[in-house]
Parts: structure tokens; C-alpha cells; sequence
């Protein structure tokens, strides 16, 4: 822990690992060089991607002019509305009280809804371009076969089951597309940390999200596969058999 008193810091595990730094190392401040004595954990929270010092000295040396919050821990999370009662109603203080989690919600979340909805937006767009893929290309590969689906249809097969082969078979296609997909941002992406707005964060792909993208692909397989297997279905036996 660092020394009241003296120009020292401790680091949160998650700023540690991000930035690269130790303990021992030196952080460079406008007043001078500030060592790194000890690293700290929170459970995970918000928290580790700070570092931290006596509020005391860094007043003194002019970093910090005022407290624009105060982290307090309580005896039980229970004691939370009581203390927020004697804050709120104590006339000589103008002070709000919120969890931590609360906070954290109210103000990094803020940010984040922004990139979410850029990221719907940009996942839209070429969702769209992949549908029009789609459909080409599967227009292209039933083109290329037109004669063998004559030739199933000539000896059976109904225009239903010619459709449904076609739409399974651009499934299954789009699956291993999707498990690669998914698998390989996982390899890329699950347990990165990134630093956004001064704060580090672990990246993690939930199952959530690896069956949406799975279920989004399927969707746009079926949904572009369709008016070929359609038009596969229409195809009248005698102009198939007479393809080249």
C-alpha cells in the first residue's frame, strides 16, 4: 500500500496488465516521478483499471485540486440505504449517494450504448451486403446445375423436395461459415484487454453472441437461398434436361 505522506502509487491488476506495468516502475507526473509500490484487485470491477494515491499528497503538489466523487466501502451491502439517508438528509452536505455499480452503468454504459448501436448498424449493413452475396451465388450454383435437378426431377422428385435440398444445402454451407467466423473471433478477441474513456476491459465472446451470429447466418442463408430454390422448383423438366 502506498505511504501517506509520499508521492507513491498503487495500480489496479487490469491497468497493470494493459499498460505494462510493475511494481517498482515509475510513472512520470508533472511533479516528478511517482514509483509503483503495490498492485490491487477488486473482484473485477471498474476499479482495477485505476491508479491510486494519498488524495493528501496529490493535492499538495497541485495534480488534484478537488474530489469530484468518494468511493466509501460499507460494512454490508445491506448498510447502503441507511448511509444514503443520513447524506441525502444532512443538511450541511449537497452530495449524492449510488452504488458502484450503479455508477458505472450511469456513466462508462453511456459511451457503450453509442458503440452498440454503431455496431448494429455496421453488423446491418453488411449483413445486407452478404444477403445480396447470397443470392447471387446461389443463383449461380443452381444455374450450374440445372440439368441435374431436371434429371431428379424427371425421375421423381417433387419441385418441394428440389427447393428444400437446395435451401438445406445453403445452410449447412452457412454454418461452417458461421462456426469459423465465430470461432476465429473468440481466438482473436475473448479475454483482450482494450481501454476505453481511461478504463481497461476485459473482452469476452458469451455463447449469447456465438449463437446470435450463428442464427444470424442461417437466417441470411435461407432468407438469400430462397427465390433460387424457388425458382429451381419452377423449372420446367424438359428446358433443365436441355441445359448445357
Amino acid at each position: 500500500m502506498f505511504r501517506p505522506g509520499l508521492a507513491e502509487l498503487v495500480v489496479g491488476i487490469a491497468a497493470a496488465r494493459h499498460f505494462h506495468l510493475h511494481v517498482g516502475d515509475k510513472v512520470v507526473l508533472p511533479t516528478g516521478s511517482w514509483p509503483i509500490v503495490g498492485a490491487f484487485s477488486d473482484d473485477g470491477s471498474i476499479a482495477e483499471s485505476e491508479l491510486v494515491g494519498d488524495a493528501d499528497t496529490l493535492r499538495a503538489v497541485g495534480i488534484v485540486a478537488g474530489f469530484s466523487s468518494v468511493l466509501i466501502r460499507l460494512t454490508t451491502p445491506n448498510a447502503f440505504g441507511t448511509f444514503e439517508h443520513w447524506l441525502t438528509t444532512n443538511p450541511t452536505l449537497s452530495v449524492n449517494a449510488e452504488r458502484q455499480s450503479d455508477y458505472a452503468l450511469r456513466t462508462v454504459n453511456s459511451a457503450a450504448a453509442f458503440y452498440t448501436e454503431l455496431t448494429y448498424l455496421v453488423g446491418v449493413i453488411m449483413a445486407l451486403g452478404a444477403l445480396f452475396g447470397i443470392v447471387k451465388l446461389t443463383y449461380a450454383a443452381a444455374s450450374a446445375r440445372t440439368r441435374e435437378i431436371g434429371t431428379l426431377r424427371a425421375i421423381g422428385y417433387q419441385p418441394y423436395s428440389v427447393a428444400v435440398s437446395l435451401l438445406l444445402e445453403t445452410a449447412a454451407l452457412s454454418l461452417i461459415g458461421a462456426l469459423l467466423g465465430t470461432g476465429g473471433a473468440w481466438l482473436l478477441f475473448a479475454g483482450k484487454h482494450v481501454a476505453v474513456l481511461r478504463n481497461v476491459f476485459d473482452l469476452s465472446i458469451s455463447p449469447q453472441l456465438f449463437a446470435l451470429g450463428v442464427v444470424w447466418a442461417l437466417a441470411l442463408a435461407l432468407l438469400g437461398a430462397l427465390p433460387p430454390a424457388i425458382r429451381a422448383a419452377r423449372l420446367p423438366v424438359p428446358e433443365a434436361l436441355r441445359a448445357t
